[in-house]
């Protein structure tokens, strides 16, 4: 049971990390509001850290399912 957590939570890692640093861009206004195609790299950002937290858990997953 413990082992579940703790894939589920190194696996939700990059996630919130990519979250964290979209938040970090906006807060020290590294980015503006009229930054062109700041939608863009914003959905780029999250998809990345979603992808990452996908691959790292099926990998994760798939490490224990094959002992």
């Amino acid at each position: 049971m413990i082992r579940k957590w703790f894939v589920i939570f190194i696996s939700l890692t990059p996630w919130a990390g990519s979250l964290f640093l979209h938040y970090w861009l906006e807060y020290e206004k590294v980015w503006s509001v009229d930054m062109p195609y700041r939608a863009l790299v914003s959905a780029i950002l999250i998809f990345v850290g979603m992808a990452l937290s996908f691959f790292l858990h099926s990998w994760l997953v798939g490490a224990k399912g094959s002992r």
